[in-house]
């Protein structure tokens, strides 16, 4: 799936950024994807010097198995490499949720490595209500994107529960890459 920002271009992305308020922007922050959107806050970033430049990575982006990336042309990835290169060099600040993704990106980018920061996903514990005894269930729900050696706890766990179905240990999985429990 194309990354509909490609066609709009820098020149609308910057008039977009650029609002008319009466104090001048100290720091942008973009999350990808849409992974254009790092590299247009890149450019914006190399325009506006003293603005402080904040990438934050949801998912991976050129290493990555969604948004089509596997199935690029060469001309095409290379592109995307280029684009991801750019906003890895004009950021202050790098943000990944796992520390996969960040030990990823400071090898990809040693020279950037120390703008690496680990940002997880948040929850407020303090508004979920107290769990009783009563209240507890075995079992597990995950929603979400796997990534590194989660893949392969996951794997563990499934062993073990298929080893042991006495334990009647229920469980969900939803994820968006291609990994298969069997």
């Amino acid at each position: 799936m194309p990354d509909l920002l490609e066609w709009h271009g820098y020149s609308e992305i910057s008039g977009m950024v650029r609002p008319k308020y009466p104090h001048p922007i100290d720091v942008l922050v973009t999350t990808g994807a849409p992974f254009s959107l790092l590299y247009y806050g890149a450019k914006f970033k190399k325009s506006e010097k003293k603005i402080k430049y904040v990438i934050d990575f949801r998912d991976p982006w050129t290493w990555g198995v969604l948004y089509g990336i596997p199935t690029l042309s060469p001309r095409k990835k290379k592109l995307q490499d280029n684009m991801e290169r750019e906003a890895m060099d004009a950021c202050d600040v790098a943000c990944t949720p796992t520390e996969n993704m960040c030990d990823f990106l400071m090898q990809k980018y040693p020279a950037n490595a120390e703008k690496v920061y680990l940002l997880p996903h948040a929850f407020e514990p303090e508004k979920f209500p107290p769990v009783t005894e009563d209240d507890k269930i075995e079992g597990f729900i995950y929603g979400g994107t796997l990534y590194g050696e989660v893949e392969e706890s996951f794997m563990s766990i499934d062993r073990v529960i298929k080893a042991h179905p006495e334990i009647n240990f229920k469980w969900d999985i939803y994820f968006s890459n291609l990994i298969s429990f069997n």
